[in-house]
């Protein structure tokens, strides 16, 4: 059989998430996959008012953690004989992956981003992972939700598959890097730490796939030198590979109007020696970066998981409507002739 009679790609998406889905996640998907069916790809959009993006706190963000997991369990048996690669809503498919997976889904019954992170998560639907299923969302479900610690039920399903694989009742397999970190042949990009909505989060997965072509369409660019401090194979004295080298991400920092700029530089740097403690009084905040932004252009400023404070903000992504627009794979004079024309 082919990969359109194995493997179906199902998305999980919450409230505005859905435009990061239809804009960003779905295309990525075509392009990188032009042969893939999309009758194969399916998508869960849950309505919510409120963005809970980050808020492993809340109860509410919690309930919905495990309503995704019950949702997990009924496509895992409806597919039985097939397999299934789960993707949450805040990802982009950089390149050619979805053959891979498949392969290897045929040597385990899970594929996880490293730390069993649920973000993608390759499952092979067999007896031994529908049992899985019904085991662990019956025991998250028995959590009071009083007492759902931050995090719920991430921690949870950790311990969960490292008792299942211990006692070798289910077989898992951690994905290399290239899924889920930022790397050079990374295959999907996942943003953990990528802002705390959907707007915060389109724009640090706009960086990293600029940053992934640059070092692909520019010899002069690379992304071992520009981005990442060390190659993968960087050993230390004691002969251990660096730690979280391999797990390296870009994290948001702030967004700010461009006609602020120089005041904004004025106002952090003394000296030369920066203090962006000083910049609060110009940040954007996250849930109107895109109301700014059809407004006047804006700078994006980001951080990464490898830089100390001296070396924070990592990048600044200085962005105009037109330019976002484009990205996304729209015509910008198009849109607004039929916003003009009241068919947009």
């Amino acid at each position: 059989m082919g990969i359109n009679e194995e493997l179906n790609v199902v998305i999980f998406a919450t409230g505005d998430y859905r435009f990061v889905l239809e804009d960003i996640v779905l295309k990525s998907i075509v392009f990188t996959h032009p042969h893939f069916s999309t009758k194969n790809i399916g998508c869960l959009i849950h309505e919510q008012e409120i963005d809970l993006a980050g808020e492993t706190h809340n109860l509410v963000y919690k309930e919905l953690m495990r309503n995704r997991i019950d949702f997990y369990r009924e496509r895992v048996h409806a597919n039985k004989g097939k397999k299934i690669l789960f993707l949450d809503c805040d990802v982009i498919l950089i390149d050619s992956c979805l053959d891979e997976i498949n392969e290897i889904l045929n040597t385990c019954d899970f594929a996880m981003q490293q730390n069993y992170i649920a973000g993608i998560w390759g499952v092979n639907c067999n007896d031994r992972t529908c049992a899985f299923f019904d085991n662990f969302t019956r025991y998250i479900t028995d959590i009071p939700p009083e007492e759902r610690q931050d995090g719920y039920p991430q921690f949870e399903l950790g311990d969960f598959i490292e008792k299942y694989s211990s006692n070798n009742m289910l077989d898992v397999i951690e994905l290399p890097p290239e899924y889920g970190f930022l790397v050079p042949d990374m295959k999907i990009y996942h943003a953990i730490n990528g802002g705390k909505t959907f707007a915060a989060k389109a724009l640090t997965l706009m960086l990293v796939h600029q940053l992934f072509w640059a070092s692909k369409e520019d010899s002069s660019f690379n992304m071992e030198e520009k981005c990442i401090p060390w190659p993968s194979s960087h050993e230390t004295e004691g002969g251990d590979f660096f730690s979280g080298r391999m797990h390296n991400n870009i994290t948001w920092f702030g967004c700010f109007r461009e006609s602020h700029a120089e005041q904004l530089e004025n106002a952090v740097i003394t000296d030369g020696v920066s203090d962006w403690t000083k910049a609060e009084p110009w940040v954007i905040p996250q849930e109107e970066i895109l109301s700014v932004l059809a407004e006047e252009p804006i700078r994006v400023y980001s951080a990464a998981s490898w830089c100390d404070l001296t070396q924070t903000p990592r990048f600044c992504n200085i962005l105009d409507q037109d330019r976002w627009l484009y990205w996304l794979g729209y015509d910008p004079e198009k849109l607004r002739e039929e916003l003009n024309n009241g068919t947009g």
